[in-house]
């Protein structure tokens, strides 16, 4: 669990003072913690000679102000020496914790910093054991808002189910999306991630509904969430002598370019499963890594798929315009640095007239709207006549604007959700994706 705390930094200042009981009140520090007194220990009598009297100023800074989960802490203190005259004691509190110590700069200077587990008002006491005193100090904490954050994801290692987690932010609907896992989604999860060894870390990325222009970013690799799923290889001791049977590298390139400038070629591309395979020429024969923004991250496994089945049925589909991807490849030089090569590859062009389609499913894939027109934000959707696949759901603007997604890795049979409309009164499209089919259908939203 992940603790933010309010830090609150006392100084307690020691310093001999000309007047005797005197006790004025503090400045404001800070909109969040303010102070609210100063207090001046009158003079007291030690071994028979009058001790001049100690003036106790308290003033607090706030460094965090965000909060976004209580918790529980406990406090013990023990008495501690103030310099020769004073004995310094803070009572019990269960709600605190606070520790102190000397400044390293300033014999007179001692840091008390306690840790407030939530907005309130705080008391504490100083009692001056030496001169019976007890000194009380309160500071008011108040909250702000925490702003929108991914932290580290759900992740099953066995099974491969990934959860989207976030933390703060305001009271709106938070989207999800990383590329490999899903496109954005107000669902955090579950999706079946299970990527190979050599893939880079994943951006994983959220929004909120009341500011979809800021995004916030978290980097989260597999290898080091599952170590345990990608051991080293190392081959087995063995006496006998054994001909190494030399298996070529469907990733690199051939031979006979080798020495040459590093390029990419037009990948091979199977339009039914949204298999793509990169494909190069040339370099020195170092090792190869693979990516495009659309597609996947850095890898250097040549071979990956689309995991965004509305992409891919929008591929197959002559009459929808698709944007040409760009692809890369980089190769690691001697040096530490690299040889990069890309290449602008339309999809369309692997994608021809019946070019990788299959037979449609005789079973139409239904999609309805429970009440249309659609009154609120929220339209409840039916999807039917699904075969133990993944589909994607979205809701589109005339202007062809992408309003909401979700995604279902594995549905089967019927399925009931509810996805967000657009805000303004309108025409929208309804579109349901699975990899062989795609259905849209128009709602009003009054």
């Amino acid at each position: 669990m992940q603790k933010n705390l309010y830090i609150l930094t006392f100084l307690v200042v020691a310093a001999i003072h000309c007047a005797l009981g005197q006790r004025t009140p503090a400045d404001t520090l800070l909109p969040a913690i303010r102070t609210d007194t100063v207090y001046l220990a009158p003079a007291w009598q030690k071994t028979g000679i009058l001790q001049p009297p100690v003036n106790f100023s308290v003033s607090a800074t706030s460094l965090t102000t965000c909060i976004s989960q209580p918790v529980t802490i406990s406090l013990t203190i023990p008495e501690r020496s103030l310099g020769s005259m004073l004995i310094f004691s803070v009572p019990q509190n269960d709600s605190v914790r606070t520790s102190l110590r000397q400044a390293a700069d300033n014999n007179n200077l001692f840091l008390l910093t306690t840790e407030a587990v939530k907005p309130g008002r705080y008391s504490f006491s100083f009692i001056l054991l030496a001169a019976n005193i007890t000194l009380t100090q309160s500071v008011t904490v108040e909250a702000a808002p925490c702003s929108l954050s991914l932290i580290a994801p759900e992740y099953n290692c066995r099974t491969g189910s990934f959860v989207f987690r976030h933390m703060g932010g305001d009271t709106s609907a938070v989207s999800y999306m990383a590329v490999g896992i899903t496109s954005w989604s107000d669902k955090p999860g579950p999706f079946t991630v299970k990527p190979a060894c050599d893939a880079g870390p994943f951006t994983l990325m959220a929004r909120s509904d009341s500011d979809p222009t800021a995004i916030t970013t978290f980097a989260w690799n597999y290898t080091q969430t599952c170590p345990e799923n990608c051991p080293p290889t190392t081959a087995p001791p063995s006496s006998t002598t054994v001909t190494p049977v030399i298996t070529a590298n469907p990733c690199a390139s051939p031979d006979s370019t080798l020495g040459q400038p590093l390029r990419l070629l037009a990948p091979v591309y199977d339009c039914s499963s949204g298999v793509i395979t990169f494909r190069i020429t040339g370099g020195s024969g170092g090792q190869v890594s693979f990516m495009s923004p659309a597609i996947t991250g850095w890898t250097t496994n040549c071979q990956t798929n689309i995991q965004n089945f509305a992409l891919i049925a929008d591929i197959r589909d002559p009459a929808v315009f698709i944007e040409p991807f760009m692809l890369f490849a980089r190769e690691l030089q001697e040096d530490g640095s690299y040889e990069m090569a890309r290449l602008r590859w339309d999809p369309k062009t692997a994608c021809g007239e019946g070019a990788g389609r299959t037979a449609l499913s005789e079973q139409p894939l239904l999609v309805e709207v429970a009440g249309n027109p659609v009154y609120g934000n929220l339209a409840e959707v039916v999807l039917d006549g699904l075969q133990q696949e993944p589909v994607q759901l979205r809701v589109v603007s005339l202007q062809g604007q992408v309003i909401s997604e979700q995604a279902f890795p594995a549905a089967s049979g019927t399925v009931r959700t509810r996805i967000k409309t657009g805000q303004s009164s309108g025409i929208y499209l309804i579109q349901a994706f699975t990899p062989t089919r795609r259905k849209s259908i128009r709602i009003v939203k009054q």
